[in-house]
């Protein structure tokens, strides 16, 4: 009997120990491999993201996350390769396979900070791209959403404030004023910055809405942080909001006109003449802006009265030309000062607003003598007694503004430089010398790099041909 139960119990537990065993092999051995296998698929991946094999790499750990899901560090570094093959996409300007991709690492993990402000970024380009191509309701649509996608904490709000504020200075600094606006309006949005406050009031008071300028500037004073300078600003926008009730607003191609005083034009002549330097100065220069500048002429008393000039300046650009209009429309000198406003305007735009303000006024004095006799008296009084103009000489004469002879000098002889430069290399040398200005080079490297001579010799050179030119005058 008892043997008979042996031979049972082996029966039955004899195979119970050899499943035991397979069993146990299969976890010591073939699931041990697997996660061998999950750590191989992250290495061989890693060696592919550092040769910028992002596709392959993302394949990779595609699969070893079909394995294990909840691999908390498998899922980090899946995130990583995203967000490293999203900005390289970004630099591509690949942003519709960026949006797809950082919608797949938001999906996988919709709380990861990281995540969530980099698919805000590339909604944010995505925007900048379409506002360009004046798809502006699209643009607010991906704007929109990244807003919404930051409102889950402070420090990403604070974050893609900061990012938009940066993109609408790069906006602005271009000339893309709509888009710059977008951007601000948004980063305002998610965070109070002074420094957003500040260039919305700018943008607004260009655009020659002094009401909203008035708004954003004002908000920066009560908060306590504004300058001397801002509540000057602000002083001088509420003053033009005492005369508001006398704006008259005309519209010709490339212009948005607005007239503090009636006058006796006829619209059709006028129009053409706005159209005549528009084509004239965009030819020089070659730029045609795809967004109208804006031109307030004002009475002569309340321009004084607004901006409190020097009797001297007949005209300044700020964003937008504004005039004070001491003389008949039909007159040449009211054509030649909206040229010289608007060549600032063009400056501006080519120099991404780093123009020195001696080249800036030269280019601008140039482009007025297209329409009127430039004069150069104060000019030929200084050379005639062998005194020499240097370019840091004009440079701080613009800064001294109660002193009118010297910035009437400042004026024609900047006027002189300029005219130098184009009878010695064009105005596609000129051109040249704006735009390495705009990529960051100084002026006087500029002048060196651009005509191959050095800031002295230059001046020498010009000096020489101010003399011949005060010959001729």
């Amino acid at each position: 009997m008892t043997e008979h139960i042996i031979k049972i119990i082996e029966k039955i537990i004899v195979p119970v120990l050899i499943i035991s065993i397979v069993l146990f092999g299969y976890y010591l051995f073939i699931e041990k491999d697997k996660q061998i296998g999950l750590f191989e698929y992250v290495r061989i991946a890693n060696k592919y993201m550092e040769k910028g094999q992002y596709i392959k790499a993302i394949g990779l750990l595609d699969k070893a996350y079909k394995f294990s899901p909840d691999n908390k560090e498998l899922t980090k570094e899946i995130i990583y390769a995203y967000i490293s093959y999203v900005r390289e996409l970004d630099k591509r300007g690949e942003l519709d396979e960026a949006i797809v991709v950082m919608q797949k690492a938001y999906r996988m993990n919709p709380s990861n900070s990281s995540v969530i402000q980099n698919l805000a970024v590339v909604y944010i380009e995505k925007a900048i791209m379409l506002a360009n191509n004046e798809n502006t309701e699209l643009a607010n649509t991906y704007l929109k959403k990244s807003v919404e996608l930051v409102m889950v904490s402070s420090p990403l709000r604070r974050n893609i404030s900061n990012f938009l504020y940066n993109k609408a200075v790069e906006q602005y600094n271009k000339n893309n004023i709509t888009t710059a606006l977008a951007c601000l309006k948004a980063s305002f949005s998610l965070w109070e910055r002074v420094e957003a406050l500040k260039l919305l009031g700018q943008i607004y008071y260009s655009k020659g809405d002094m009401e909203m300028a008035s708004f954003y500037w004002t908000k920066i004073i009560e908060s306590g942080f504004g300058d001397q300078e801002l509540k000057l600003q602000l002083k001088t926008v509420n003053r033009d909001l005492e005369i508001k009730y006398k704006l008259k607003t005309i519209k010709t191609e490339a212009f948005n006109i607005k007239m503090y005083k009636e006058y006796k034009i006829n619209n059709e002549e006028f129009a053409k003449m706005f159209s005549d330097i528009y084509q004239k100065t965009g030819e020089d220069l070659g730029l045609y802006p795809e967004e109208n500048v804006s031109i307030i002429i004002y009475d002569s008393r309340d321009f004084q009265y607004v901006y409190n000039k020097p009797g001297i300046v007949q005209g300044f650009y700020d964003g937008s030309i504004k005039i004070p209009l001491n003389f008949s429309p039909d007159q040449k000198m009211f054509k030649a000062i909206i040229a010289h406003e608007y060549t600032h305007a063009l400056v501006s735009i080519m120099s991404e607003q780093k123009c020195p303000v001696w080249l800036n006024e030269g280019i601008a004095c140039y482009e007025q003598s297209k329409f009127e006799f430039f004069p150069v008296d104060i000019l030929h009084e200084y050379i005639k007694t062998d005194k020499t103009i240097s370019l840091s000489m004009l440079e701080k004469g613009f800064k001294d503004m109660d002193n009118e002879l010297a910035l009437g000098l400042s004026y024609q002889g900047s006027y002189a430089v300029v005219s130098f430069i184009v009878s010695k290399w064009g105005l596609s040398g000129l051109k040249g010398l704006l735009y390495k200005i705009r990529d960051g080079r100084h002026f006087l490297n500029a002048i060196d790099e651009q005509f191959l001579v050095s800031p002295s010799v230059f001046e020498q050179m010009a000096n020489e041909y101010m003399k011949k030119m005060d010959d001729r005058k």
